[in-house]
């Protein structure tokens, strides 16, 4: 099934207030879990949101290990250690090492068999099967994951992100809003500003993509990637002075090379105008 079926699919659980029973496939017996060991792994999965921090990395790290003394098999610190995996693998915009993706991929899955209830131990396992091309499998997890806690916003998100992937304009603004209603207290604030941006980008609203740009910066605003990302906007609507200077704010942060050749290319860009400008 393409991802354009799996949506579809997808979209009619929209519409439906009645369900009926879901069968949770249970492959191993559910085993007392120690509450600290789960919090660790709460702390490290969500501390890897900033994975850009040096300090969120090491502090992710600390809490996994000495969770993983009280119960290696705990579900959050098994996906928390797969998001390891994926910050150790990450070498450019969305492109992670095919071994770190199986990796995460294998400790994902064995934490879903653990837990099949939890939303976001589920919506996690459905990431990665996604990034691995099993797109049908992808949205069955995450449709349980949805009719396990149909409160919680986070698997809404994950299906808005695969849309947004698919450059599906339509459905990416259905399933937003759907998981705005769900996250009332927008939790997930920085991904719900990061979805808002890619939807203003596939409807061509270019005013409104900058407007996010500089809200994720207002909300992070120690997160290099934001400057850096919100420079090569700018770069790319020949707002080169502008541009320079986000992407100069980015590399005082944190030196990366995506940032670095593209502040090369503005200035040599700048460097051109002004000898034009000269002559």
């Amino acid at each position: 099934m393409g991802i354009g079926n799996a949506i579809g699919g997808m979209m009619v659980f929209i519409g439906l207030t009645i369900i009926g029973a879901y069968y949770l496939d249970r492959t191993e017996p559910e085993k007392a879990r120690n509450p600290v060991a789960r919090q660790k792994g709460v702390n490290a999965f969500f501390a890897l949101d900033k994975q850009w921090s040096r300090g969120a990395i090491l502090y992710a790290g600390t809490e996994i290990a000495t969770g993983k003394q009280m119960d290696p098999e705990e579900p959050w610190l098994l996906i928390a250690e797969a998001r390891m995996h994926l910050v150790a693998g990450y070498t450019s915009h969305n492109h992670v090492e095919a071994k770190r993706v199986d990796e995460a991929l294998a400790l994902a899955e064995k934490a879903a068999k653990r837990d099949p209830h939890d939303a976001v131990v589920q919506s996690f396992y459905a990431g990665r099967l996604y990034q691995k091309g099993q797109n049908e499998k992808a949205w069955e997890v995450l449709q349980r994951a949805m009719l396990s806690e149909p409160n919680n916003p986070y698997p809404f998100y994950r299906v808005a992100d695969f849309v947004a992937d698919a450059k599906d304009a339509t459905s990416l603004r259905v399933w937003l809003d759907k998981a705005k209603t769900v996250d009332s207290k927008d939790r997930y604030k920085d991904h719900r500003i990061e979805l808002e941006r890619k939807l203003c980008a596939l409807e061509s609203d270019l005013k409104c993509v900058d407007a996010k740009y500089r809200e994720e910066i207002t909300l992070e605003p120690n997160n290099p990637w934001a400057y850096g990302n919100y420079g090569t906007f700018l770069a790319g609507m020949k707002r080169y002075k502008e541009a320079k200077v986000q992407l100069q704010k980015a590399l005082a942060i944190m030196e990366y090379p995506v940032a670095r050749n593209r502040l090369n290319e503005v200035e040599a860009i700048l460097k051109s105008q002004a000898i034009g400008a000269a002559k």
